[in-house]
């Protein structure tokens, strides 16, 4: 199973169904959830929609900008709040890494990311 996130592509789109098949390990529920108050919170957007099955299936983008923690928040944020912080960025540095041995023929070493 590829694993990815909405990050480390311009323009990269995907599907909440998409998310839910690269985290097989996360409740679809909290999956769904999550990328509903992203998308409230304006971090993600909806990139198109369709219907699958009678339903309407959205994709979405990351907003970069929406992404980035500026000065001021980063001065009223907790001790807690950097720690979490520092977890989700580790957390997504390790779905592209694992992305990338994913990948059909990958070679740590020869790609230099091992």
């Amino acid at each position: 199973m590829k694993t990815w996130t909405l990050s480390g592509g311009r323009g990269r789109v995907r599907t909440t169904s998409d998310l839910c098949a690269a985290m097989p390990d996360v409740p679809k529920t909290t999956v769904y959830r999550h990328v509903g108050l992203l998308a409230e919170a304006g971090v993600l957007e909806a990139a198109g929609e369709q219907r699958v099955h009678g339903a309407v299936e959205r994709r979405y983008r990351l907003q970069q900008a929406r992404a980035v923690i500026g000065r001021d928040t980063a001065a009223s944020m907790t001790l807690d709040d950097y720690r979490r912080t520092f977890a989700a960025a580790m957390a997504s540095l390790l779905a592209e890494f694992n992305a990338h041995l994913d990948q059909e023929h990958a070679d740590p070493m020869a790609d230099s990311v091992g």
